[in-house]
């Protein structure tokens, strides 16, 4: 049995399961979610305009948060950063 033939079972340990914080994220927290993204998507060979596209898509709730919050300069000059160590 494929893994879309699977049925629903609310007691899997491996289900991914969404969790919301009650308590407003502060600068330092966004920044290490943000170095988190991106060193991921860079381990994983995207090109920096590929990575600055899955903070602008909306799909991708947390990445676009980010870019709603801090702004396309912040994202751009993070990938820099990381990027050129």
């Amino acid at each position: 049995m494929s893994g879309h033939d699977k049925e629903f079972d609310a007691d899997d340990p491996m289900a991914l399961v969404p969790a919301v914080m009650d308590v407003p994220m502060d600068e330092a927290s966004y920044r290490q979610m943000a170095e988190t993204f991106v060193e991921e998507y860079m381990l994983l060979g995207y090109s920096d305009e590929k990575i600055v596209g899955l903070f602008r898509n909306p799909f991708y709730r947390a990445t676009h948060e980010i870019l709603k919050t801090k702004g396309e300069a912040y994202v751009m000059d993070l990938i820099e950063e990381i990027r050129n160590g």
